[in-house]
């Protein structure tokens, strides 16, 4: 990194709610040495190289398509409940691999579940108090598209706050659209895709705002053509 002039690395420690460094919250990947601390690996060698260290986090993904996590402590095994739902009721544990790898990158938790919030955020807070690091990096935190965030609990706060199904709006849209026009059914389609946009915003902002009085730094990585980001993976950068 010297040599080509750098001056920050961004590593990655947490990509699937498995751990390449020490933690109370999530297991360690399978792939790491029994005793070995990559982070603190990584750090100890920056320092002496004089380089900024930014521990780059997954958000919402949570597990590989293919097979559940092996340790029990995982929180896909611990809390299978808040993975996220399709519009037609479907769990992303319903879906065959070759039907979700066309459409998610990972088994994706819920962002729309106030305790799937608290829980990515307390993930990051736990590395930035454990471990020097300068900064740290966001990555998915979206939804996968607006197929997906219809868990129930998110309906049901949804419902609570406006009087809407978005569900029933989305099964019987032709049918809603006949009694009460297509810009209604487009008026309420479009709070529900402003209130899951909510839900990745007001992620970020709680963990910029615990970050801050820390001195750590917050950075995302987002999708690169705004409109898609907003319109398509609800991801208001």
């Amino acid at each position: 990194a010297r040599e080509v002039g750098a001056d920050t690395l961004f590593v990655q420690v947490n990509g699937r709610m498995e751990a390449y460094y020490d933690s109370t919250l999530v297991p360690k990947a399978p792939d790491v040495a029994p005793g070995f601390d990559p982070l603190a690996y990584v750090l100890a060698r920056a320092r002496q190289a004089g380089l900024y260290v930014h521990a780059w986090i997954n958000a919402f993904t949570a597990g590989m398509l293919t097979d559940v996590p092996a340790a029990a402590d995982h929180v896909l095994n611990r809390r299978p409940d808040w993975v996220t739902v399709d519009r037609n009721g479907r769990s992303l544990w319903d879906y065959s691999w070759q039907e979700a790898q066309a459409l998610v990158p990972a088994r994706m938790l819920d962002p729309g579940v106030p305790e799937v919030q608290r829980f990515v955020a307390d993930v990051v807070l736990e590395v930035a108090d454990k471990y020097d690091v300068d900064g740290i990096h966001l990555d998915y935190v979206r939804y996968p598209s607006r197929r997906f965030g219809y868990h129930p609990e998110s309906v049901g706060r949804f419902g609570e706050r406006y009087g809407l199904n978005p569900m029933e709006l989305e099964q019987n849209a032709p049918a809603f659209a006949a009694a009460n026009g297509r810009d209604e059914l487009l008026r309420r389609l479009a709070l529900w895709d402003d209130w899951r946009r909510g839900q990745v915003t007001r992620l970020v902002e709680t963990v910029a705002s615990e970050l801050r009085p820390r001195g750590v730094l917050l950075s995302v990585a987002v999708g690169a053509d705004a409109d898609d980001a907003v319109n398509e993976r609800l991801q208001d950068w």
